[in-house]
């Protein structure tokens, strides 16, 4: 996979990096089992980059939290108020 940050990521990019990602740790167990230890190391370190790529697209994505918990405030006021 490239080393690159795209500007436009889909989820079928994102659903590629996670279908590598599952190679690679099945690759890496049976490298693990097989004592193929340098196999396993750079499986090991081909599936560190992806995750921080893909932690990294996460990163950037805006935070659905900071709504949410604007949304919130608001019902609990009108709930608070409606009390009275």
């Amino acid at each position: 996979m490239a080393a690159y940050y795209p500007t436009n990521v889909t989820t079928d990019h994102i659903q590629q990096y996670l279908d590598e990602n599952k190679s690679l740790i099945l690759k890496i167990v049976e490298s693990q089992n097989s004592g193929k230890l340098s196999e396993c190391a750079e499986n090991q370190a081909r599936l560190q980059r992806n995750l921080m790529y893909l932690a990294a697209i996460a990163d950037s994505q805006p935070q659905p939290s900071s709504m949410h918990s604007q949304v919130t405030k608001v019902i609990l006021s009108v709930l608070y108020w409606s009390r009275e």
